[in-house]
């Protein structure tokens, strides 16, 4: 006989839920509680001044480790920290979020973006311009050497092209100077104003990415990154002008290089086996590489591992400085000056916060975003481990267990599935996780084949066989939690976000014995559907569109597998979800119907791609929990 299913009422905030009584005694909770984890600000997006003796901030936050900006209301403004005394002010007003913070030359103001417009607030006085009008989304504003100008990304004409603006606003003079459809992201003024480098996808591969140049006034644009299908991001003039650092993955990991500003003299700076970047998280904190004034050393972080050191290299000779390598993650900020630098630090224990510290010495910290209930010992213990694929893949993951585990216990497990295709978990504030874990889980975070972090050859595996060959993970992954002595493997489930959603739904339903239960947050239960215009993700990793291989795209669609699931899930989304349409949503939950399937489902309104109120956030971590709770603890 099929289980009870629950049906979604897309109402605000909630579905039907469920009956909580009558499965024993409520379980033990954390020392903090959901409501201090959306409570909490974090603050984000640090961009130094010109003369590096204040920072310009605002806050931002993660559902489920997806990074995004919630409303917070007043404190979604943006603020001012002086970097000799530690005081801060707030800077902008009203209650819609300030983000991508830009200082002008003279340092005197900052551009940001707001409403989808580009804004300018003045440091001093707090006295706004809204720069742009337009209804489509203007982002990325770079200020011109002179401060006369400011270039930024628009839509507004079909794709994104590069656009430059008088200072004061587009009525005052705007012109486009990268080509219609072009594409370009990342606008970066050269030091004499003369051109502008920018970044475009224009290649076959699915992860490819070119720098470009293009004159000021406009005109053609020139690629001067090698036509490789490597991805080259970040460009970083030197100071004087004469080299351009940047992020490429050409030597198989992202490594450091530069080259002159017309693409000559190519060299790789950095020759590690570890990622200088992260592309999935570039909008949480500020990215990029940071020139020492001298113009001698860069700032940049490794990746570890999911652990994140922050270091310097000397341009000339490559020789690298590690400057701190404490677990955690350290985004780099800037040079205060040649041998003093600024730099956010978080862990999955303590919040992101600003610190300075001149190389050799004690690091002081500027801001304070911390809670009282946020004390190390309230938090799981986190193990870095790696094993073994069914097909001989070495996959790394963090193994999570609640600090009071005592010695026999046998708890419910959770293998986990981060967002994004190049997704990877890292040691960083996620305090949602530690919540679930230290409510008596165990948890294996999963950075499955095609995970930043590990090399290109590692990311490309799921080529031509995308979807199956990361599902090769997970069933390892499970496995290996089956086996471990603190886990009872009879109450093993999954949970993901996004990406993680998409492969939780092919685990239940094509893997049908797996799993006792499975959460998806904002998963995608189908590729199929829209066959003229196949998704560059799909084209690259399937081999063809769904109009050259149907029966691929079908077979990758967890839809098509919904009559031989077994496993109750929860289903959370939006209506407003522009890269998993609720109408996907709602064709999953009428197969679920058709086929008598368990299952609960939550479509919360006025939403995206993630969940932006906080009273959304509080409503989905609860039903999530005690979803949990219900089907994996009794």
């Amino acid at each position: 006989m099929p289980g009870r299913v629950w049906r979604v009422l897309p109402l605000l905030c909630c579905a039907m839920a469920a009956p909580l009584s009558g499965f024993g005694p409520a379980p033990a909770r954390p020392a903090f509680t959901l409501e201090a984890i959306v409570a909490t600000r974090s603050p984000g997006q640090f961009v130094l001044s010109p003369d590096a003796s204040r920072a310009v901030f605002t806050n931002t936050g993660r559902y489920f480790g997806h990074p995004l900006f919630p409303d917070f209301g007043n404190d979604s403004n943006l603020f001012v920290v002086s970097l000799q005394s530690g005081m801060r002010r707030q800077l902008t007003a009203g209650t819609l979020a300030k983000t991508y913070p830009a200082f002008s030359p003279d340092g005197r103001t900052v551009a940001y973006e707001s409403e989808n417009d580009i804004w300018s607030v003045d440091v001093d006085t707090g006295a706004r311009a809204r720069l742009t009008t337009n209804v489509a989304a203007d982002r990325s504003a770079a200020w011109s050497p002179n401060g006369r100008e400011i270039a930024f990304v628009s839509s507004r004409w079909g794709r994104p092209a590069i656009y430059v603006m008088d200072a004061r606003g587009e009525r005052d003079g705007i012109r486009r100077i990268t080509p219609e459809g072009s594409g370009g992201a990342l606008p970066t003024w050269s030091p004499d104003g003369g051109f502008l480098l920018f970044t475009a996808t224009r290649g076959e591969s699915f992860y490819s990415r070119e720098i470009y140049r293009v004159p000021a006034a406009g005109g053609a644009a020139t690629r001067i990154t090698p036509d490789d299908q490597a991805r080259n991001n970040l460009p970083s003039f030197s100071p004087d002008g004469r080299l351009v650092a940047y992020i490429s993955d050409r030597s198989g990991y992202l490594n450091i290089w530069t080259m002159r500003p017309d693409g000559s003299d190519q060299r790789q700076v950095t020759r590690v086996e570890q990622d200088q970047d992260y592309p999935e998280n570039d909008y949480l904190q500020t990215m990029g590489l940071r020139w020492s004034p001298d113009g001698t050393r860069l700032l940049y972080f490794t990746n570890r591992l999911g652990n994140l050191d922050l270091m310097s290299v000397t341009v000339p000779d490559g020789r690298t400085e590690t400057i701190e390598n404490a677990d955690g993650e350290h985004h780099p900020v800037g040079w205060v000056d040649n041998r003093t630098v600024a730099y956010v630090y978080e862990s999955y224990r303590i919040p992101p916060d600003l610190f300075v510290k001149q190389i050799g010495g004690a690091p002081r910290q500027l801001t304070f975003s911390n809670h009282a209930a946020y004390r190390p010992e309230h938090f799981d213990a986190l193990e870095s481990i790696a094993w073994t694929s069914e097909d001989g893949v070495q996959i790394h993951g963090y193994l999570r267990r609640p600090s009071n585990l005592r010695p026999g216990d046998r708890l419910p497990a959770i293998v986990m599935s981060h967002t994004y295709n190049v997704g990877q978990f890292y040691n960083q504030w996620n305090p949602i996780f530690s919540y679930i874990v230290q409510s008596g889980y165990v948890m294996l975070t999963v950075d499955h084949r095609g995970s930043n972090g590990y090399g290109t050859r590692f990311r490309d595996l799921p080529k031509g066989d995308w979807g199956f060959a990361q599902l090769k993970d997970i069933v390892s992954a499970a496995d290996l939690l089956k086996h471990g002595a603190d886990v009872d493997p009879a109450r093993v489930g999954m949970m993901g976000y996004s990406m993680g959603g998409y492969l939780t739904m092919l685990a239940v339903t094509a893997r049908p014995a797996l799993f006792k239960a499975a959460v998806e947050v904002f998963g995608l239960g189908e590729i199929t559907g829209d066959p003229e215009r196949s998704s560059k993700n799909y084209v690259w990793h399937i081999g063809g569109g769904e109009t050259e291989k149907p029966d691929e795209y079908r077979k990758r669609s967890p839809i098509m597998h919904v009559a031989d699931m077994q496993t109750p899930l929860l289903m959370i989304g939006s209506d407003g979800d522009p890269i998993e349409p609720v109408t996907k949503t709602y064709n999953f939950m009428q197969a679920l119907d058709r086929h008598g399937k368990t299952y609960e489902a939550h479509v919360y309104r006025n939403e995206a791609h993630g969940l932006k109120l906080l009273d959304h956030q509080l409503d989905s971590y609860e039903r999530v929990v005690a979803f949990l709770d219900r089907y994996l603890k009794h």
